[in-house]
């Protein structure tokens, strides 16, 4: 890959750092137009990074850090380019708030990572947008792209979406709601909550509860340790829910008559509309199949 600019470029302190704790500094990155550039890249330790959809790529920082306390640096190859956010550590500046605010013109992606703090995207549109924190919320909204958002220790609030997507949280609940696309979602340890999903649905949730309420298209949820929960679920296909330990209940928006049943259970009542059972239940004989297996926990669809 080719390289347009020589070095790394640190960003000048007037351009981008706070001097006293209600003050702030913007700019441009005037030495690299944003012509040409395909993707934007940014990796920020301990700092707080947020992007908006402008007419311009900008960049501003806000906060209480000293100038000395954070350097930036940029590199384009090519049409990417490459943002680095390092604070140094010094005795005056531990423990300091700061934010990285990022205005991007709409059409370039996006790959945001923060190693300590908050990712916060609104606005954008382009073919693929990443975002990630290893210990921090991720929090994306009107969204016109194909879509990947991950955090180790935090919680991932997605909303107003235009494209698939794909979640994964270690540690932390995942919210994801009014999405037009495909969706798969896994959650080591927390909550899923969805609603207005248009689209598939695939979830895996090792610890922690999921619940739907809206949603349209076919689903395959699964979880170790966990109850599964939707309201005006339409469904378009064949469909799985699976729990190893909690319950299945599932309000349908489809009539019942569109199903056939299987159903399996350890422990706990099986029940899909008037019909009930315990074990075992094959009910109905509709164009799309739903499967539901519990270790121990009731099922019931109505």
């Amino acid at each position: 890959m080719s390289r347009t600019t020589g070095i790394r470029i640190s960003i000048a302190a007037s351009l981008l750092l706070c001097a006293a704790s209600a003050a702030s500094a913007s700019g441009e990155f005037d030495r690299i137009s944003e012509m040409g550039i395909s993707e934007l890249r940014v990796e920020s330790s301990m700092l707080d990074v947020e992007v908006r959809g402008g007419a311009r790529l900008a960049v501003e920082g806000r906060g209480q850090d000293i100038p000395d306390s954070v350097e930036v640096e940029y590199e384009r190859r090519g049409s990417v380019l490459h943002v680095w956010v390092k604070r140094r550590f010094s005795f005056f500046s531990f423990g300091r708030d700061g934010k990285l605010f990022f205005d991007v013109p709409r059409g370039i992606d996006l790959d945001i990572r923060s190693s300590s703090g908050s990712v916060d995207i609104q606005g954008m549109s382009s073919e693929h947008l990443s975002a990630g924190s290893s210990s921090g919320s991720v929090s994306l909204s009107d969204i016109r792209s194909e879509l990947d958002a991950h955090s180790s220790s935090g919680a991932i609030n997605i909303k107003e979406v235009q494209g698939n997507i794909r979640a994964e949280s270690s540690s932390g609940d995942i919210d994801i709601s009014d999405v037009e696309g495909d969706l798969t979602a896994s959650v080591s340890s927390g909550k899923v909550r969805l609603s207005g999903i248009r689209g598939d649905v695939e979830v895996s949730a090792s610890s922690g509860s999921v619940e739907m309420d809206s949603t349209k298209g076919s689903i395959s949820i699964q979880t170790s340790s966990g109850d599964i929960e939707g309201d005006d679920v339409w469904v378009s296909g064949d469909s799985t829910f699976h729990s190893s330990s909690g319950g299945v209940d599932i309000d349908f928006a489809n009539p019942l008559s569109a199903f056939s049943f299987r159903l399996s259970s350890s422990s706990g009542r099986l029940r899909a509309g008037d019909v009930g059972g315990q074990k075992s239940l094959m009910a109905g004989s509709g164009v799309f199949r739903i499967t539901g297996e519990t270790s121990s926990g009731s099922q019931r669809y109505r």
